[in-house]
């Protein structure tokens, strides 16, 4: 009788660890990268878990270890400018047969270089068959989708319910401008508003942060960028990769940068102070 007490206590005292050990798999496995893959693996995507601060911060999640180094810093009316250079080392990746050597993931370099309060509006395009009996059952229009957003610090918030065609146009040849507003799907905050010309062409883009400060790309007429605050300051960024130069609302040039070797992509940035330009190399 003794024995069978012992043997159910036993038994009860099994059945609970091996429960614990069920809701620990099961909470490691939910905490993984697989079962975020709604999340960016570079910068800091929201509701991730973080360690370290200051220069280095290491993503709990996916074990991603982001470097951030100010370059260049001006305080402004109503929104400041800064550089940044952010590196992420879920670049790399592992290579078959070199062992435990590691290699960047290709088409991505080491350092990306930002200006704080940017962003990167990228999608993917995809042709649709218009629908249509012969002789025109050949004719197809551009489908935009996998809509996203890069912010300054690397991070990839997606936008998925977004999409915007050519349809009307390149089926119809209807010409009308439409265009498109939505909340990043990861939580952030982040609202993106897209507007298209008559032939579907995206013409614009303007990404809110959460404390109302935007950034608008016109992809049409204006070749400029543009940071807006609440109170309608703007930092304006004239020029492309490699070359710009970055003007407050006071109308005074905060940076400009100029290429010193094509080869290499090296670059100088110019500043002004009260004693003069002064210059840094990235």
């Amino acid at each position: 009788m003794q024995l069978s007490k012992i043997a159910a206590r036993f038994f009860m005292l099994l059945r609970f660890r091996l429960g614990i050990i069920v809701w620990l798999i099961l909470a490691v496995l939910c905490s993984s990268p697989a079962a975020n893959a709604q999340s960016s693996a570079n910068g800091l995507p929201p509701f991730n878990s973080f360690a370290g601060g200051g220069l280095d911060t290491i993503n709990l999640n996916n074990l991603n270890v982001g470097i951030k180094i100010p370059l260049y810093d001006r305080k402004g009316r109503g929104v400041d400018f800064g550089l940044g250079a952010t590196y992420n080392s879920v670049q790399w990746t592992s290579s078959a047969g070199l062992g435990h050597w590691f290699l960047p993931q290709p088409g991505l370099s080491f350092w990306r270089v930002a200006a704080g309060h940017t962003h990167a509006v990228t999608w993917t395009t995809r042709q649709v068959n218009c629908g249509f009996e012969f002789p025109d059952d050949l004719m197809t229009y551009n489908l935009y989708g996998d809509v996203a957003v890069t912010d300054s610090e690397g991070t990839s918030h997606s936008f998925e319910q977004v999409q915007f065609s050519d349809q009307n146009y390149q089926c119809f040849g209807e010409n009308y401008p439409g265009g498109a507003s939505a909340y990043a799907n990861d939580g952030s905050g982040l609202q993106l508003e897209i507007d298209m010309d008559g032939y579907g062409t995206l013409t614009s883009s303007v990404v809110t942060e959460k404390d109302g400060i935007a950034s608008y790309n016109n992809f049409s007429t204006d070749p400029n960028s543009y940071i807006i605050d609440g109170n309608g300051n703007l930092i304006t960024i004239a020029g492309g990769t490699g070359v710009f130069s970055a003007t407050d609302t006071q109308g005074q040039v905060a940076l400009s940068s100029q290429p010193t070797n094509p080869t290499t992509g090296a670059t100088v940035y110019t500043y002004p102070t009260a004693t003069g330009d002064c210059f840094f190399h990235d």
